[in-house]
């Protein structure tokens, strides 16, 4: 969806050595298995149909059935696994969360929100622009 496309256009462009993939698998400890809905990972990792490794990011956008697994179950699971941050995108709430790992717990790095439309964050060294417009188009009323 236009979600999935802005997120690859705002975090890409930053991260030549870097690739995204949208359809890969991550596998997790417990083997537990998740497909998030962007993961940024190295190219060796992209070479295969399930990421063994962690990836530098996941993204999930949610929907209403999705809501509580990606905010509760996988997240907890992506902080195991060491995923380096993990962006949740609500189009319904209108809002991006940005978390960091910090030893296998995530710490808030930035919220956005349409009274707070705009964050930088750092992402393996690199700040990135957020912009919740960008990523979610214009406000409805």
């Amino acid at each position: 969806g236009w979600t999935i496309a802005q997120v690859i256009l705002t975090v890409g462009p930053l991260f030549p050595d870097l690739m995204i993939t949208t359809d890969a698998a991550l596998r997790l400890p417990r083997d537990r298995v998740r497909a998030p809905d962007v993961m940024l990972v190295t190219p060796q990792q992209h070479a295969t149909a399930i990421v063994e490794s962690t990836p530098v990011l996941c993204v999930e956008v949610l929907s209403p059935s999705t809501r509580s697994e990606d905010t509760i179950r996988k997240s907890m699971e992506y902080a195991e696994g060491g995923v380096g941050q993990y962006w949740v995108v609500d189009p319904a709430l209108r809002t991006v969360d940005v978390l960091a790992n910090a030893d296998g717990a995530w710490d808030v790095l930035a919220r956005l929100d349409d009274d707070h439309p705009r964050a930088e964050v750092e992402l393996a060294g690199v700040t990135v622009p957020l912009d919740l417009v960008t990523l979610l188009g214009p406000a409805r009323d």
